[in-house]
């Protein structure tokens, strides 16, 4: 089932670059994520709209500014590096990338910086902070 068209479209987008890590929903988490396995999450951190322009009734243009933190987790014992060769890989494929939603809504990343590795529980984390805009009519 398809959820927000903004958030489809990034998990569709790291999905395509991060091949073989499993993404999990911890927005929703049943059934729990193997921590034996590598995967990847997400954290959004939204901000509200703000109005740009005024339009015809109908037709104002919004501009909506957000932040997701990508979490690479890959197991404790098998080493860090394949966690930070993906947030590499991540970091170079979403640098100043532009993609549609669903709803043909550009997405601009206006930043992305990778913020390092951490241990946690079982796993390594890598995590990178994406800052992104899209513009909305309505």
């Amino acid at each position: 089932m398809a959820g927000d068209p903004v958030k489809d479209a990034f998990r569709a987008q790291l999905l395509l670059v991060s091949g073989i890590w499993t993404y999990k929903d911890t927005e929703n988490p049943t059934p729990q994520p193997d921590i034996g396995a590598r995967f990847v999450t997400i954290e959004w951190m939204d901000s509200p709209e703000r109005l740009l322009a005024w339009g015809s009734p109908g037709s104002n243009l919004y501009k909506v500014e957000g932040f997701l933190q990508i979490h690479l987790k890959s197991p404790r014992g098998q080493g860090s590096a394949a966690a930070e060769v993906m947030a590499r890989t991540v970091w170079t494929y979403f640098r100043a990338r532009r993609f549609q939603t669903s709803e043909s809504r550009d997405v601009r990343i206006v930043d992305i910086t990778q913020l390092g590795g951490e241990v946690d529980g079982a796993q390594w984390v890598e995590s990178l902070l994406v800052h992104y805009e899209t513009f909305n009519l309505g």
